[in-house]
């Protein structure tokens, strides 16, 4: 297998699109267009906040925003990698394009190696063992262990492999390999695992509704988007759908209770609740309340909700397991407010 030597300064496109597929403006860097490359990281963290936004808290059918989020992904990152192939060849002279051209290009294997393993070898004519990673591929779509073991642990190798399969490589970027294959090992451990990690416990979760309690604003089957940014910048308010952790009173009730619970607000700190006569009053002053399924049969209080805490009931307020039998949920116990139902289709809305 045989190298050749790049002219100086030469970049390498097909690297640089490598590198952007890790982070947008990344290939940029690399062709030292690092104004441009700012330029792009900035659009793509807006565009990320957007997204979020629109998740969180837009009332638009969660089947729409998917498809919009999957074209204006696509459509990004296509633009992306393209600007980033064309800053790259604009940095090379015309001898080093006519080189570049003459033979395979090892980053082009490796590109084609990242999104479906096989591509790689296929396209440097390793036709055998292209064929059997493309198998391996496609098995993936069936078996979901195959699916973490294709692109956790096969992947970065078969990129390495790809590049070297590749012969007539220029020297000069051949460096970079080593370090990409690392990066493909590393990135899922150290980026986006942690990402999501971190989305999920201080941002937004996802959550499914296993019983009637809240009935009828929501039925067992619901998918519910959390918020769990709102509360660190305003207080919660009366009728917020709420997601608390279990409080003393009732992990000593039932001390196997590890999961949350979620419930309406009702009392807010230092009012004085009380329920009676099939209503519920705040402040000696009833409150109307069209979301109940029924009105409650029981009786409570009246009792002055504590400083720094919060009296909550169920919708469905004669099957509800809520604060009128285990007391009052205190803020640190909050995990965040419910914003929309996502799933089923028919019946995703925002709650404002």
């Amino acid at each position: 297998m045989t190298t050749t030597s790049p002219l100086p300064s030469a970049k390498e496109p097909w690297l640089a699109v490598n590198l952007s597929l890790f982070f947008p403006g990344l290939g940029h860097f690399y062709t030292r267009n690092i104004v441009r490359g700012l330029f792009w990281l900035s659009i793509q963290i807006l565009l990320w906040v957007g997204w979020g936004w629109l998740v969180l808290y837009a009332d638009i059918s969660p089947l729409l925003l998917a498809i919009g989020l999957l074209f204006n992904s696509l459509g990004m990152g296509l633009l992306i990698l393209f600007d980033t192939y064309h800053c790259a060849r604009l940095k090379n002279s015309v001898e080093f394009e006519q080189l570049r051209k003459q033979s395979k290009d090892p980053w082009l294997a490796v590109f084609f190696s990242r999104f479906i393993l096989g591509a790689g070898h296929l396209y440097s004519n390793k036709i055998l063992l292209g064929i059997f990673l493309l198998i391996l591929w496609i098995l993936g779509f069936f078996i979901p262990i195959l699916t973490i073991l294709n692109f956790l642990i096969l992947l970065p190798f078969v990129a390495f492999h790809s590049y070297q399969s590749v012969p007539n490589r220029r020297q000069g970027s051949g460096q970079f390999i080593s370090w990409i294959a690392i990066a493909l090992v590393l990135f899922p451990l150290l980026v986006s695992l942690p990402l999501a990690i971190g989305v999920r416990t201080y941002v937004a979760e996802a959550r499914y509704i296993p019983s009637e309690s809240m009935l009828p604003t929501l039925e067992v089957g619901d998918r519910l988007i959390i918020d769990k940014l709102t509360y660190h910048f305003r207080e919660p308010q009366r009728g917020d759908l709420l997601l608390s952790m279990p409080n003393e009173k009732l992990q000593q009730q039932q001390p196997n209770i590890k999961e949350s619970f979620l419930q309406r607000i009702i009392g807010l700190p230092g009012e004085k609740v009380e329920v009676k006569q099939g209503m519920v009053y705040i402040n000696d002053r009833s409150i109307s309340e069209p979301y109940t399924k029924e009105k409650p049969n029981y009786e409570w209080g009246p009792e002055t909700v504590p400083t720094d805490a919060y009296f909550v009931l169920g919708d469905n307020r004669n099957n509800a397991y809520d604060s009128h039998f285990w007391g009052y949920v205190p803020r640190p116990l909050l995990v965040g407010k419910v914003t929309k139902i996502f799933y089923p289709f028919n019946r995703s809305h925002t709650f404002k």
